[in-house]
């Protein structure tokens, strides 16, 4: 008799335990879960973040290049530029010239 209840008592025991058992299984499992729901989550935004920084990082190379034309162009007219004025005081120059033979010739 006293050999049954102990058994009994081990068996509830037992149950009692494999329903600890159970249940923490259940939680760690729907730990897993929820850390995986999170890591996706943090791998989708991750992926969303490379992104637009690759975007960011084309849009900063397109503006260089642009900067870079613009200098060019700056530099190019800088140049036609100071030639102009070269020609224009060449110009001033004969013109200064044929007038001063101008004047010899006249007399004046």
């Amino acid at each position: 008799r006293e050999f049954e209840k102990r058994l009994a008592a081990l068996d509830e025991e037992l149950e009692g335990e494999q329903t600890k058992v159970f249940r923490r299984t259940e939680e760690n499992a729907n730990l897993k879960k929820r850390l995986d729901e999170a890591l996706n989550i943090h791998g989708t935004e991750k992926a969303d973040l490379i992104r637009e920084r690759n975007s960011l990082q084309d849009k900063i190379t397109a503006l260089e290049q642009i900067r870079e034309d613009q200098e060019k162009d700056l530099e190019k007219s800088t140049a036609k530029i100071s030639a102009l004025e070269e020609q224009k005081k060449g110009k001033e120059l004969k013109e200064g010239k044929l007038a001063d033979a101008l004047k010899a010739i006249n007399g004046n």
